[in-house]
């Protein structure tokens, strides 16, 4: 077990919490953002890397965009694009959830992004 600090964005407390580490190659933990949402995250360890130069955790890939914030957590994120391809959708419930999507502008994943976040975050950690 290991201890790592957590700093929330929305109220910028401090708190410590007890991370099970994963070991094994195929291990998953299950991380769940936003209770509110229950955004929920599978994690999988791929793969041991015996020597890496440079910080640790890295994220070594990743695709797609990530949801916008406050969409309703992944059912309705999801039902809101099902009903976006869905041919025979109310038309204007379609344009009401296509304007909201362009007005929360979603990002394509970026791995460089993604690991300057994680620096940050358990380097944050470690002081």
């Amino acid at each position: 077990m290991k201890m790592i600090s957590v700093i929330s964005k929305r109220n910028m407390t401090h708190r410590k919490y007890t991370l099970a580490v994963l070991k094994d190659e195929k291990q998953t933990l299950t991380y769940i953002y936003d209770f509110g949402d229950d955004w929920e995250h599978k994690i999988l360890l791929e793969q041991c890397l015996d020597e890496h130069e440079g910080p640790l955790p890295i994220c070594i890939k990743g695709k797609g965009s990530r949801p916008p914030e406050d969409s309703g957590g992944m059912h309705h994120y999801q039902n809101m694009l099902k009903t976006l391809a869905d041919p025979e959708a109310d038309e204007d419930e379609k344009e009401d959830i296509q304007q909201w999507l362009d007005f929360m502008e979603e990002e394509p994943f970026s791995l460089e992004e993604t690991n300057q976040v994680l620096l940050e975050f358990f380097e944050k950690g470690r002081s």
